[in-house]
């Protein structure tokens, strides 16, 4: 048998084509870019040191200077809480997009401006409220002073301001509240109204043309005006309001219940101080403000008889309306015009008007009275008179009383006669 030694193919190495190097290379580039997508769209944290986004020299464990503001508006999940910086110069900022931004929701407090807060917002400076663009509350103080300010966009002064005045001694633990307000005049603003510590209310005397300070304590209110400081060594004192017009009065002191009223000349004088004065004819009265007229008294027991003119330094109600309105007055203690028509007057007398323009007389019937006599008088002049106005027939009822006891004297002794 004959035997073949067997054929076998020798062994050769086969070289990849160009296509195949080709298609491999575009597998490696592709699985790179794969494997490297995720990576750029991550952030990597260091496990320790400080972590800057847009820097490579953080100062701080987030230091954060790439330049962004805030969108308007994120939608979905994306609604989160975003921190930026608008540039290194410009604002930085915090925004919530989605319900409440709560800061310490668990507790403990919060310092501006310091590094401890005593209270739940501890504030180390001014703080300001805009309730628009225009118009700020704005929130400071001084050593021991605070103010609230109210102020215009741009504006230098505010337009009204609450003042808490304190001291600067720790020991001295009171103060007062003060209140300012500006007009368009003003160059700035001006103390309007004090509350003191001890409780008065102080309106300073700046405010007033009559330089006058209002002071309130409990449930009084006292006036003091240089105008009437003569008042004080007086033992009678009334107030008097002073209608201004427009429903604006001022609040003076004078010494009577006196009036403004219109006074005429009817051909006997133009009513001066101390002048018994009369109602004047209706036609006399209409000037289109007052409903009556005085003129001066020329006529023995005036039945028209209404009061005298007393002093204008002593004050007087009502609207002054031009010089023609003088003070009427009816109760008080005042100086008198009189003469000696009907006699020596005594005190105690009643007085009525006389034949004389403008003077009283002692009353002897029954008359229209100012009121009476405080002291003797035997010449014509003037007197002191404690004036109540009203009707008087005293001097008629004690000589009526001494007819009748006289009367009566003589029918006794006729009866006695004729028995």
């Amino acid at each position: 048998m004959t035997q073949h030694a067997s054929k076998t193919r020798p062994h050769s190495e086969t070289q990849p084509s160009n296509t195949q190097l080709s298609r491999f290379k575009t597998f490696t580039t592709l699985l790179a870019i794969s494997t490297a997508l995720p990576l750029a769209a991550q952030n990597t944290f260091p496990s320790s040191g400080d972590v800057g986004i847009g820097t490579t020299n953080p100062q701080g464990a987030l230091h954060i200077t790439e330049p962004g503001a805030p969108p308007p508006f994120l939608f979905g999940s994306q609604r989160g809480l975003l921190f930026g910086s608008s540039s290194a110069s410009g604002f930085k900022w915090i925004q919530n997009y989605s319900n409440i931004l709560a800061l310490n929701p668990m507790g403990n407090n919060v310092a501006i401006g310091r590094t401890d807060a005593a209270n739940l917002l501890d504030v180390d400076g001014a703080a300001r409220v805009r309730s628009n663009s225009f118009t700020n509350l704005l929130m400071h103080g001084g050593s021991d002073d605070a103010f609230i300010d109210l102020t215009k966009q741009g504006a230098t002064t505010p337009a009204a301001r609450i003042e808490l005045e304190g001291y600067a001694s720790p020991s001295h633990h009171e103060g007062e509240v003060v209140f300012f307000t500006r007009k368009p005049t003003d160059s700035t603003i001006q103390e309007r109204m004090r509350i003191r510590s001890n409780g008065n209310v102080v309106i300073p005397g700046a405010l007033s043309a009559e330089g006058g300070v209002l002071v309130a304590d409990s449930n009084q209110v006292s006036l003091i005006n240089p105008r009437f400081n003569n008042l004080r060594t007086l033992t009678r004192s009334h107030a008097c309001i002073n209608e201004q017009g427009g429903g604006w009065f001022s609040i003076g002191s004078c010494l009577s219940d006196a009036e403004y009223a219109r006074a005429v000349d009817l051909g006997d004088g133009f009513p001066k101080t101390g002048d018994l004065v009369s109602l004047a004819p209706g036609d006399e009265a209409s000037d289109g403000e007052s409903v009556f007229a005085v003129a001066r008294s020329s006529k023995a027991c005036d039945s028209t008889l209404v009061g005298f003119i007393s002093e204008p330094e002593f004050g007087a109600s009502g609207q002054q309306h031009d010089e023609s309105y003088i003070p009427l007055a009816q109760t008080g203690f005042f100086n008198v015009s009189v003469t000696m028509e009907n006699g020596a007057i005594k005190r105690g007398d009643p007085i009525s008007s006389s034949s004389t323009p403008g003077a009283g007389m002692r009353s002897l019937g029954a008359c229209r009275i100012v009121g009476y006599a405080l002291e003797d008088a035997e010449d014509d002049g003037e007197i002191k008179v404690l004036a109540r106005l009203g009707d008087d027939a005293g001097v008629m009822v004690e000589d009526l009383a001494s007819r009748i006891e006289q009367l009566e004297s003589r029918l006794a002794a006729f009866e006695k006669g004729a028995k």
